[in-house]
């Protein structure tokens, strides 16, 4: 309800890893050696190349499709599946951005539930010392439900 993210249609699951020839011809750009790793991609870098385009209303239509492929692969890495260093995305992710058609019948609203509930029992152990997973939802729900840690605004309008 928060993020607007579907709880019912198909579900999504382990995606296949994706070689690097295909996640080139998939965001529509070169990633240079240094900023990824076997199987992730660097979001400082990923982020960076956001921000710095000569994408416009002329654009065609490919151009367009894959710098949204790259602004969702940025968004799924910073906050609906983050890892615990919040440093990289993983290619399995983009996967899922390969036919939008597809993308819209996913229940993500639940993988993202999933997700975070998972990073949550990891992060239970005494050696562990960050959470993976959509910890804005765990703000919202702890603002929402736990009024000690609500600010109380007396002058509401």
């Amino acid at each position: 309800m928060l993020l607007d993210l579907p709880i019912r249609g198909q579900v999504v699951t382990g995606p296949p890893n994706l070689q690097w020839d295909t996640c080139f011809q998939l965001v529509g750009i070169e990633i240079p050696a240094d900023e990824r790793d076997v199987n992730t991609l660097s979001l400082k870098w990923l982020g960076g190349n956001l921000i710095s385009n000569d994408l416009n209303e002329h654009s065609p239509l490919e151009a367009r499709i894959q710098h949204t492929r790259r602004y969702l692969r940025w968004l799924i890495g910073e906050l609906l599946f983050p890892n615990t260093t919040r440093l990289f995305v993983h290619n399995s992710w983009l996967y899922l951005l390969m036919d939008f058609y597809q993308t819209r019948t996913y229940s993500r609203g639940s993988s993202v539930l999933t997700f975070l509930y998972r990073g949550m029992c990891e992060a239970s152990h005494p050696d562990k010392k960050a959470l993976a997973g959509c910890n804005f939802l765990l703000q919202v729900l702890g603002y929402c439900r736990l009024s000690y840690i609500a600010s109380k605004n007396e002058n509401l309008l």
